[in-house]
């Protein structure tokens, strides 16, 4: 099943539960859609890990915002395309806050390449971040959970997952996996 939320409808959600206590960790959060999704978050009351990879200034912002609010927040570095990094990432959250209560896998890369220009290192890039970024997450993730025996587990996907994208059959074959 395929949830669409608006941004509206997804905070009222988020501000309505309540998350104080809880620990979230967003990846690609220091921009546009995962930058919204961890704000969310610690205006909730939640304990949250900005993850980045290059945006190091943004995810620091963000972390700074959230604070602002009265929520703990700190960012880690980690390219969830490379497992001992999200291994990392994933033992510096357990040390850090000894628990994990909710994974937004949200990082992503998207851009344009015509089919015929389409080369293995631009296939291996996106589904190495869009696809295999958020299996190993959630792998670790559920090793943090199953401890609590408790945890969610959210992918971000998009409608490229769903129907082709003449200039992005990369970016929409990862994201159909995500889906699946």
């Amino acid at each position: 099943m395929i949830f669409s939320f608006s941004k509206l409808a997804m905070a009222d959600d988020i501000q309505n539960r309540g998350l104080a206590g809880q620990v979230a960790l967003v990846t690609g959060a220091g921009r546009r859609i995962g930058r919204e999704i961890a704000l969310m978050l610690g205006r909730a009351g939640a304990s949250v890990v900005v993850n980045y990879n290059h945006s190091r200034e943004e995810a620091q912002s963000v972390v700074n915002e959230i604070k602002a609010f009265g929520s703990p927040a700190v960012a880690i570095r980690a390219d969830v395309a490379r497992p001992a990094q999200i291994r990392r990432m994933f033992g510096t959250v357990a040390k850090r806050f000894g628990r994990l209560d909710l994974l937004v896998n949200n990082a992503g890369v998207f851009f344009p390449v015509r089919w015929d220009r389409l080369e293995e290192e631009h296939w291996d890039h996106v589904l190495s971040v869009n696809l295999k970024g958020p299996f190993f997450c959630a792998q670790e993730a559920a090793r943090l959970m199953k401890r609590r025996k408790s945890g969610q587990i959210i992918n971000i996907s998009s409608l490229g997952g769903l129907q082709a994208w003449p200039g992005y059959m990369h970016y929409c074959a990862s994201k159909a996996g995500l889906i699946m």
